[in-house]
């Protein structure tokens, strides 16, 4: 589980909706990176990477040898930071790890957000909260949940139960399932 800063292009004015449906199909495409392209995106994690130097304990970096999208990564040595560089977008992430202080770690993740969307031109976005990312975090319910795993609770049989459901769910799930079963057999027996 991380807490996810994507970053894209996008016109003035242009819904996020709009911003994000265009990076799905993108990625659906599977296009090759043109070379010419890719030492464009090479340039950039460069410069990125430079203006990150001595940041959250340095960072290492992946350079993929396939010809996908993807330019490169870069990982931070303290908090698992990971800023993922694609052709038409860019990716700051980390694990919902407890941190030693939360506001110098947020205050320092919103620094590698700033230095991406500033060498790459993108505007960032969060989708954790629905909306442009504005600096601050909203990790309090992934914490919450990693939490209770390493406390050992059953999040599945915590999740809300069937006495939480509204009157005769289970009722109407089960006339549900028994008439596409019905229409499923006629359907075969007129087939």
């Amino acid at each position: 589980m991380s807490y996810d800063i994507t970053l894209a292009a996008r016109a003035p004015g242009q819904d996020w909706d709009d911003v994000l449906d265009a990076l799905e199909q993108s990625a659906l495409d599977d296009d090759v990176l043109p070379a010419e392209r890719r030492a464009e995106l090479v340039a950039v994690l460069d410069r990125i990477e430079g203006r990150l130097d001595g940041l959250l304990g340095g960072w290492s970096r992946f350079t993929p040898t396939d010809d996908g999208t993807l330019a490169g990564e870069l990982s931070s040595a303290e908090g698992g930071v990971q800023v993922s560089l694609h052709d038409d977008s860019a990716f700051v992430t980390y694990p919902y790890w407890e941190q030693q202080d939360p506001a110098a770690f947020h205050a320092a993740v919103a620094e590698v957000v700033r230095v991406v969307a500033d060498q790459t031109g993108y505007d960032a976005y969060d989708p954790q909260r629905g909306d442009s990312f504005d600096g601050t975090f909203d990790d309090g319910s992934g914490l919450d949940v990693v939490r209770r795993i390493n406390a050992g609770e059953d999040l599945v049989a915590a999740s809300p139960a069937s006495e939480d459901l509204p009157p005769r769910t289970g009722r109407a799930i089960a006339i549900g399932f028994v008439v596409a079963v019905v229409i499923l057999v006629l359907v075969l027996l007129v087939s």
